[in-house]
This record gives structure tokens, sequence and C-alpha cells, in this order.
């Protein structure tokens, strides 16, 4: 055992000292062991893999060192840039700061060094003209490369020509057929380098992320398996604001009042208590009008945190939500000892959201109604949020069930809440006959709800209580047994869920529910 313990503890050193061959001692301890690679000659440097694994600081870092060490001509690049503030301007002057860096000069729109080196940052998406005329690039790193196309691809890789010339790729693996995903892990080039950077390897790692990724694991392990392992995500298909979210820096154009524009409408915040293992969590959401009547939603603050006492929530959410206490705030109503206490202690304002059988449908399908739902970069939760929320996959056919997971919802709860008045309960219809029982629906997924109060379609097991009240779905008629009614005929599953795929109308005969 003895042996064992020392021949590790010899690795360690050794790899240290492999990296003090390559860059200065004094900046070993400020980089992974696997840095030591990103000073070897490799046309494509691949560094991918889950959150927490310190993969763009590590770039940074290394970049900003041999800058200083040589002249270099460097292009940062990703697939989306509107301004300056949406590449990684602000994190190369942030370590150039930490590391205690001289010679170096911060512009707004770039960063030199004394010694001739250059930093250059641009958006591949509808800048083809811009990226061709670049000239003269020693080293180009793709940023967040997982959204990059294979169009950019195919104009970004011939544009870095210069003998010698090096591309650094950093991503976070979405689905298997994203282009970069293919093309550097499935089918890598002659000359790649490539590393899986997982949190163990990250030497910054801090609490806090370290709580937020055993959280993961412990309630929703095939998520964390994406998010904090690095590996594929499954069951996209499954995601309930497919194709409707964007990540995008954005401002909202106050004036001098901190009035909004007309077409802006807001701020709206909402507000998900933690119960439990489960986080607190909060949201600040403005709403766009565009032209014909369509609508954007933009989320620019949140509030995030496991193990949050109610005593220190008043202040995470004042820390990170700006505003939160001058306006109306709706928060979850079934903890109205939370409420209460918040209105008195720096939220006055707070007020319980209407909640109901179906409100979870309705809020959905008003999130959806939007053309854009746009998350500002800092609201890295809400982003993870939209990306993991999804309907139940059925573990055996792979078909994707009308059934919300409860998973991976405390930011799109409180987004619920926030948008309440302006959402629109769905029409409801049933059948109840005259004479018979009373015909209940599941508050989860409102099918119809059996006398023993377990519902077959979602699971839902009603809590007994004597002397509860029934709610009753539909409007009561009178039974006529051998009357037949024209109605569209849906799919036959029987599960009340309102999603008939056919168009034909056929003949419908009435009869009681109950048997």
């Amino acid at each position: 055992m003895t042996k064992r313990l020392k021949l590790k503890r010899k690795r360690a050193r050794k790899d240290l000292r492999i990296a003090a061959k390559a860059m200065k001692l004094e900046h070993v301890v400020q980089l992974p062991a696997y840095a030591v690679n990103l000073w070897k000659a490799h046309r494509y440097k691949v560094i991918w893999g889950g959150r927490g694994g310190a993969r763009s600081w590590t770039v940074a870092r290394t970049l900003l060192l041999k800058a200083a060490q040589q002249k270099l001509r460097v292009l940062c690049a990703r697939e989306m840039q509107s301004s300056i503030k949406d590449s990684v301007h602000q994190l190369l002057s942030d370590q150039i700061q930490l590391m205690g860096l001289t010679g170096y000069l911060v512009t707004d729109r770039e960063i030199r060094h004394v010694n001739g080196s250059l930093f250059i940052f641009a958006g591949l998406h509808r800048n083809t003209t811009k990226i061709k005329s670049l000239e003269g690039i020693d080293v180009c790193w793709v940023e967040e490369a997982e959204r990059i196309t294979k169009e950019s691809w195919s104009i970004l890789i011939p544009t870095i020509r210069k003998e010698g010339s090096e591309i650094w790729v950093t991503f976070n693996p979405d689905q298997e057929g994203d282009a970069t995903y293919t093309r550097f892990i499935l089918k890598p080039p002659k000359g790649t380098w490539q590393h899986k950077a997982g949190w163990e390897e990250n030497p910054w790692l801090s609490s806090e992320l370290r709580a937020e990724k055993d959280y993961m694991y412990e309630t929703d392990p095939e998520a964390a398996d994406w998010v904090w392992g690095g590996n594929i995500r499954k069951h996209s298909a499954a995601q309930i604001l497919k194709e409707k979210w964007f990540i995008e820096e954005f401002t909202v154009p106050l004036n001098e009042d901190g009035e909004a524009p007309d077409e802006w409408s807001g701020p709206y915040f909402g507000v998900d208590f933690g119960f439990g293992v489960d986080p607190a969590a909060g949201v600040r959401c403005w709403i766009r009008q565009r032209e014909r009547g369509l609508k954007e939603l933009y989320i620019d603050h949140e509030a995030y945190g496991h193990g949050v006492d109610i005593d220190a929530l008043p202040t995470l959410l004042q820390e990170q939500v700006p505003s939160i206490a001058d306006h109306v705030v709706r928060g979850d109503s079934s903890r109205p000892d939370s409420i209460s206490y918040l209105k008195r202690h720096g939220v006055p304002r707070i007020e319980g959201a209407k909640k109901g059988p179906g409100s979870v449908e309705d809020g959905i399908a008003h999130l959806r109604s939007y053309i854009r739902i746009v998350i500002h970069p800092r609201c890295v939760h809400t982003s993870q949020e939209a990306k993991l929320w999804s309907y139940k996959v059925d573990a055996r056919s792979g078909d994707i069930l009308p059934i919300v997971v409860d998973k991976h919802n405390h930011i799109m709860d409180s987004l619920r809440y926030a948008l309440e008045p302006m959402i629109k309960p769905r029409v409801r219809a049933g059948f109840i006959f005259m004479g018979t029982d009373p015909v209940r629906a599941c508050p989860e997924c409102e099918s119809y709800l059996p006398d023993d109060g377990e519902c077959v379609h979602c699971g839902y097991v009603e809590e007994q209580d004597d002397g509860e009240e029934l709610e009753l779905v539909g409007a009561v008629i009178p039974v006529v047994p051998t009357q037949v009614v024209e109605a569209l005929h849906g799919n036959g599953n029987g599960n009340g869920n309102g999603n008939g795929n056919g168009h034909k109308k056929t003949p419908l005969r009435m009869r009681d529910l109950n048997r």
C-alpha cells in the first residue's frame, strides 16, 4: 500500500516538472497539468467536457502567457457576437489582472501587448467577408464551439492559413450530430490533440459550484451526466422550450427615469422557494412587442442558491435581481409563510401566484407563444434549465409523453409566476352525466382520475381527505343513451390530453365515463 501511494505522488510531480519546462515555474500552479499540451505544436487543440472544467480559464491564461513571451496574433471567435460584450474580452482582461501580468493594454475593442501581440474578437455568423479578410492569425480560439455550424467551420478553417497556425476549440457537447462534435470528437482531423476536461481537474472549483454538482447528481444523474459529465445530451426532442430560447447579450433601453420605451413592458418578477434540497430561485424578465402582434421574452437577471435559509433569501434576491424590492413580485402560493416573511423583510410587494389544475401546461403554452425567449449570458441557471426542462420519455418505447418532468424547473416556475397575469387558461371541456358519480380530473395531466385516486397516465396519487369537495370537469348534460354526437376524433388513446392527431369526423356515442 505504501509503495502505491509513493508511485502516485511521483507521477503528480512528474506532470509538474513537464509543465515547468514549458512555462515559468511560478505559473505552473495557475494551470491544470494537462495545459502543458497547449505549449506543444498541434494544428487543432480541442478541450471539451462538462461544466466546471475550467476550459475557458485555462485557455485564456495560456494564451496570455504565450502572447507575453512572443509576438502572437490571436483571433477569439464564436458563432454569435453582436457586441464585444458577447466575447471573451472581459475574461481575458480579468485574467490579466488576476495573474498580475504587465505589458498589456486593454481597450474597448482589442487587447495589445508591448511586444506586438494582439487579441481581436469576431463573430462567425453572417460575417463571412470580415472573417475571410483576416490575415496572419497565429492562433484562433473558438469558444462555446458547440454552437458553431458546419458552414461557419468551412469558412473559418481555410482562413487560419499561416504557417504553423493553430485552432483552439473549447466547448460543452450538446448533441451527437452537432458539427463541432462530429468534426473534432467523432472524426478528428490529422494533427488534433483533444482532452476531455472535467470538474475534477479544475483547481479553481468553488464550493458553490461543487454544491450545484452534487445536487444534480443526487436528483437527476442523467442530466448531470450531460451538464457536469460532458457527455451527449439525450432526448433533446423532449425539451419543452425546444427551438424557442437563445442566449444573447442585451440591455433594455431605459431613460433617465428608469422607464422603458413603449415597445417594452415590465419588468416582471417571480420567485420559487426551495424545498429541502431544492434551490431557491428568482427571475426578472421583460416583454418586447414586435411586428404583427408578435412578442419576445427577455430574461436579464436571476437569483439561485442551494440551502438558502428563509432569513437569507431577501438578501439573495436583492443582490442578484435588481429593483426586486420596488416592484410587484409573484411567488409560489403554496408557501404563504415564506411570502409573509419576504413581505416583512425587504420584498414588500410580493404576492402569491395563482395555481391550480393545468397551470403548468398553461404556463408552457404561454412561454411557447413568444417568437423568441432571449436569455442574458449571465443567467447561467436559466439557460441550463431551458435545456433540461423536458417532457417525460417512455422508458420502453422512447415516446415523448405529455407529462412534464418535475425537475430543472425552479427558474422556469419563477418565470411562470412572474408572467401569471398574462397567462390565459386554456378552455377545458368534458362531460358529466346526470345520475352518475362526479368525474374527477387529475391535477397533474388533467386526464380522467379513477375512484381509487391513482392516475393511470402520469402516476399521480390523490391524498385522501374526508369531506374534500371534488372538482367537476365540464358541464352537466342529460344522458341520451342512443344519441350520436359529431366529434373530432383523436388518436384514440383516451388520455384526455387534447393531443388528438386526426381530422376525420367520427360518430362518438356518449357513455358513462365511470364504466
